[in-house]
């Protein structure tokens, strides 16, 4: 079962918490970023580089440890530097209701 959380809460990496796209977002790539449309706000926002690479993985839901995997695996970095960016890009989604976080129970 998934349950929608309404905020963000204080320990974004649980294994059972996942964050997916907002559905109520129309999203295109734009030279290699992504251009995104809140269609009930009427706004606009551009993510580029690893934030378009982590966009495409949030059409599915993922957690934080899976985001960093994906990340460290495919960019140079080190794991703890990108799990610090991937909260924080995360915390920064969330608070411009750009993805959605739901919690996992079995």
């Amino acid at each position: 079962m998934i349950s929608e959380l309404n905020s963000l809460p204080s320990a974004l990496n649980r294994p059972s918490l996942l964050f997916c796209r907002n559905p109520d977002l129309v999203a295109t790539d734009m030279d290699g970023e992504t251009v995104m449309m809140h269609m009930e706000l009427g706004e606009y926002y551009g993510i580029g580089g690893v934030g378009t690479f982590c966009w495409e993985l949030l059409a599915e839901p993922s957690s934080i440890n899976t985001l960093v995997d994906a990340v460290c695996e495919k960019f140079d970095t080190s794991h703890e530097l990108c799990q610090k960016d991937i909260e924080l890009f995360i915390d920064q989604l969330m608070k411009m209701n750009l993805v959605n976080s739901v919690e996992t129970t079995d």
